[in-house]
């Protein structure tokens, strides 16, 4: 555990979930659209964060947004490991920080592995799923709300049993992540029946 709080070692962490994050939401995007999508119709982008929805839509495996959040994050993450390992209980603070990304970037890709084996079954079983479903925006955004605040609750409890650093920063970011999804949700202000 102790290499994960270098600064290298945090940084790497982001760049290897992060990374597994976007092309596999690429992935996803590309199954469900070779095979699924006359099936599941999802009004907007497949990709729920504003910041990629373009890149996802036009399917660019490499694109400036990534790079830059891929070095940018990577940089922060390392600078904060630095300051934390010359402070009185540092390593609360990493390990803090560790969790939120451990448990965060595990959930999404957790949710894209799903979707993925969704979209090939569909393919390979096309009995398997009858008829159309129709997801308007905000559902697929509460829906993602769900289903993180549901691990952050069993993260959360597991805090509460045991306060470890590594799952109190778990449950927080788990937290603000379904706070994020709602907020999303809720900030189109008209949702139209397609939108």
């Amino acid at each position: 555990m102790d290499a994960l709080r270098t600064p290298i070692g945090g940084a790497l962490i982001w760049v290897v979930l992060h990374s597994l994050d976007y092309f596999m939401t690429l992935w996803g995007e590309t199954e469900r659209r070779r095979r699924a999508d006359r099936v599941i119709i999802i009004s907007g982008s497949y990709e729920l964060n504003p910041l990629f929805q373009k890149d996802v839509d036009g399917r660019r495996w490499l694109s400036a947004r990534f790079v830059v959040t891929l070095f940018g994050v990577a940089a922060l993450i390392a600078a904060a490991n630095a300051l934390a390992a010359k402070v009185p209980d540092g390593k609360a603070g990493q390990d803090g920080l560790l969790g939120v990304l451990l448990f965060t970037r595990t959930v999404i890709i957790a949710r894209h592995l799903q979707n993925i084996w969704l979209f090939r079954r569909m393919a390979t079983h096309p009995s398997s799923v009858e008829g159309q479903l129709r997801y308007e925006r905000r559902t697929v955004l509460l829906l993602s709300a769900t289903q993180v605040a549901s691990v952050s609750a069993l993260v959360a409890l597991a805090a509460a049993l045991s306060p470890a650093p590594v799952l109190i920063g778990g449950a927080l970011g788990l937290t603000l992540l379904t706070l994020l999804n709602v907020a999303l949700a809720f900030k189109r202000t008209a949702v139209a029946p397609g939108s």
